[in-house]
């Protein structure tokens, strides 16, 4: 019988070790305020379930007692237990319709995506020859022979794009219920997707269903701008201190030429305003003066008059059971599909020339409703020219199968985060997916390389455009390179942090979940995706040398061109210069004729003579002017004498 079997009356259990918050280890562990440990005289009908311990409420006062250390250790989770404490007395029931959602079926707050279930091994989810879409295969215990799921039949061929069982939640207290209510099957693994923003009360309830580590949502609800200077510079961690978490970055491209404008003064007052709003939307998730399930964004680039990026997160954390026969994937998205008031006049029915404008596209970023104002990432009018480009993913021989996609055999790729729950898992093998917990997030990370790497190449075509301008632009160009220059070492790091999270949970000592002889397909899909990565730093790498050397061109271009105007204004004072040569003597005659001396009291002097005495100091400076390089050498011969003749008196 397993450890975990209801069937066990509770009396019949030696006491267990008791529950921390974190992960439970062998050792023993500090309860947590609040959490229920059983005992022998528990009553026989209640169950043996790790995760009916901890409550909602207990999850929060844990974090809470953690934050509030007199050693400060806890300073990472001060903002994350008061946003917990803010929802623990409010109501668990979170209005499916938010205010300004006006979607007539908004989407779920949460979805999950059951995997497998371990426990009655004849059940049709353990049959490897039965439909691979729709039923799971127990994870794989020490000693149990690996299935061949790579042979798969004819019909598990024709079936494998099936959507797979998903169960949407509204509610938090209705999520919590089916992890502590009857018929909950403790050994079965999912993917728990949590879409757009979520209040205290669902964290609540989602960390203590699955005793999640506090720092998942902790670093996810982080909105501080990559200018602000931390409390303290814990974070990015070290990463074997973030083995089971993940941090994709997703990015959008936009298209509006509404706003007409060249470079210059327009681009860097986009930029500032862009700046601001960026503040404004950290500031209302600071204080949770957001909707549930609004989509949040964590940077907005502008790269010109018509085309800018919005920067959004997938955190991902993988929690294995107290038994590790199963695990939870919790994956976050910034992105949602409910549809939320952004200020423009767009509704939900409105036409459009391009499908690419539709408000579920368009929802995937949140808007600012206060008055009349919007935020710079929310297209007003959308069409074909001023829309949100599609991500689009790249799959071999796609474009044969449209067949498929117009009778929903193949779903279409996802166009935005906000679509990935949508059928997720459709293009991958269920029973590998219910033993290789990274697998199962491969259509994730698909999507998220798909998404950078046309950020990239909009990157890549700017710096041809900045560097192919006349050189009269290189004032106007260099800011944008040194945005561009910015923008790609933040990536970079990044890139770097999510490379270090792949290899954590692919290499041969990762505690991640996977089968003790790994399948062919499951190995060489985790390669494609580190592969994938390794391909985006390096892109990233060039994009940012040829960055740095067009600046260092651009620099050396400036520096000749000061330097030409430079000698050009020599050359001007030189004329002026010379000017001045001629009216010198002509000033002199002049003022020394205008000395009041009985000598020149004559009125009978003749204006020749002025022009006399003028010709003779023109002359005079003339020859002066003539000599002075003579001069000039004969006082430097007469130094080199001097100093010769001091030299042989000293010696």
């Amino acid at each position: 019988m397993s450890g975990n079997d209801p069937s066990i009356p509770l009396a019949s259990i030696p006491p267990q070790r008791s529950l921390s918050i974190q992960r439970p280890t062998r050792g023993r562990a500090t309860l947590a305020p609040g959490l229920i440990t059983p005992s022998r005289g528990t009553s026989a009908t209640r169950t043996v379930d790790e995760r009916s311990e901890l409550k909602p409420a207990h999850y929060a006062s844990a974090v809470r007692e953690y934050a509030h250390l007199p050693n400060c250790i806890g300073d990472n989770y001060i903002w994350l237990a008061r946003f917990l404490k803010s929802d623990e007395t409010a109501s668990t029931h979170v209005s499916p319709n938010p205010p300004g959602d006006r979607s007539p079926n908004p989407a779920p707050l949460v979805v999950q995506y059951l995997l497998g279930c371990n426990d009655d091994p004849s059940s049709p989810q353990h049959n490897p020859t039965r439909n691979l879409s729709t039923t799971s295969i127990q994870p794989l215990g020490p000693g149990e022979p690996t299935p061949a799921t790579e042979r798969t039949s004819a019909d598990e061929r024709r079936n494998r794009h099936e959507v797979k069982p998903s169960i949407p939640f509204n509610t938090p207290a209705e999520f919590f219920s089916r992890g502590t209510g009857e018929g909950f099957n403790g050994a079965q693994s999912s993917v728990v997707f949590l879409c757009g923003y979520l209040p205290g009360a669902w964290i609540n309830h989602v960390g203590a269903r699955y005793i999640i580590d506090p720092e998942f949502f902790c670093r996810h609800l982080d909105f501080r701008s990559p200018d602000e200077t931390p409390k303290n510079f814990s974070i990015p961690a070290l990463p074997s201190c973030s083995s089971f978490l993940i941090e994709l970055p997703v990015m959008t491209i936009g298209i509006d030429k509404t706003n007409k404008g060249f470079y210059g003064k327009t681009i860097e007052i986009t930029r500032r305003e862009a700046e601001a709003a960026l503040d404004t939307h950290r500031h209302r998730l600071a204080i949770s003066d957001m909707a549930d399930g609004e989509s949040l964004i964590r940077d907005f680039y502008v790269f010109d008059d018509t085309h800018f990026a919005v920067e959004q997160r997938i955190s991902i954390c993988m929690e294995k059971s107290k038994d590790e026969r199963s695990f939870q994937l919790l994956v976050w998205l910034d992105s949602t599909e409910r549809l939320h008031d952004s200020g423009d006049s767009t509704s939900p029915s409105s036409s459009s020339p391009s499908s690419l404008s539709s408000p579920s596209l368009r929802s995937s970023f949140p808007g600012f409703h206060q008055k009349t104002q919007t935020y710079p990432w929310v297209i007003k009018q959308p069409s074909s020219d001023n829309r949100y480009l599609p991500v689009i993913l790249h799959k071999h021989k796609i474009a044969l199968k449209a067949h498929l996609l117009s009778q929903g055999i193949l779903s279409p790729s996802a166009r935005s985060a906000a679509h990935l729950p949508n059928d997720y898992g459709r293009s991958l093998h269920a029973a590998i997916m219910s033993q290789d917990a990274f697998y199962c997030l491969t259509e994730i990370f698909n999507f998220a390389s798909s998404s950078q790497m046309e950020f990239l190449n909009l990157i890549d075509l700017k710096l041809d455009l900045y560097t192919s301008l006349p050189p009269e632009k290189d004032f106007e160009v260099l800011p944008n390179l040194k945005y561009s220059k910015k923008i790609l070492y933040r990536y970079i790091q990044k890139t770097e942090r999510v490379l270090e999270s792949i290899r954590n949970a692919t290499n041969k000592e990762s505690r991640w979940p996977r089968p003790i002889d790994q399948t062919e397909k499951a190995r060489v899909t985790a390669q494609n995706i580190e592969r994938d990565f390794e391909h985006l730093l390096k892109r990233a790498q060039t994009l940012h040398s040829r960055t740095t050397e067009a600046i260092a061109v651009l620099m050396s271009s400036i520096s000749i061109f000061e330097s030409q105007k430079a000698i050009q204004q020599a050359e001007d004072m030189a004329r002026l210069t010379s000017l001045a040569f001629l009216f010198v003597p002509l000033s002199f005659a002049t003022s020394l004729f205008g000395m009041n001396f009985k000598e020149l009291d004559d009125k009978k002097l003749s204006i020749w003579l002025w022009g006399l005495v003028s010709a003779i100091s023109l002359l005079i400076a003339i020859l002066a002017y003539c000599l002075f390089p003579y001069v000039e050498r004969l006082r430097n011969r007469v130094k080199v004498l001097v100093v010769r003749w001091w030299k042989s008196i000293v010696a």
